[in-house]
């Protein structure tokens, strides 16, 4: 029961993600980012370690002014990215598609739900 309770509220917290990154999508600007640089970093997972890429975007708003941001998100052997920003907040950049961090909420949430009903 108590996976049950974790998986609501994770469910809960998912949609809520969900629910934000839609709202900005639909208010956000696109335009076209360049990559200006993949910086290796190493990540510890558990205990194992593995080399990743932080991805460097550079881009520019409709006013002109060049903006950048840090991704993790390693698209290998890209030059040029989609990036959605905030018109009202041009530095809030993000990168355009991939899976939204809500899914993975969600998709956890209702996992756990099931798993409390099983065990």
């Amino acid at each position: 029961m108590f996976l049950s309770v974790i998986g609501g509220f994770l469910v809960i917290l998912g949609v809520w993600a969900l629910i934000r990154t839609i709202r900005f999508d639909r208010r956000a600007v696109r335009t076209q980012g360049m990559v200006v640089s993949r910086v290796p970093v190493t990540r510890q997972y558990g205990e194992d370690s593995r080399v990743e890429y932080d991805v460097h975007i550079q881009y520019t708003d409709t006013a002109g002014r060049v903006h950048r941001i840090t991704s993790s998100e390693d698209r290998p052997f890209v030059a040029v990215v989609e990036v959605l920003y905030d018109p009202d907040n041009p530095s809030d950049g993000h990168l355009a598609g991939g899976v939204r961090a809500g899914v993975w909420v969600v998709g956890t949430g209702l996992a756990l739900i099931v798993g409390g009903f099983l065990v």
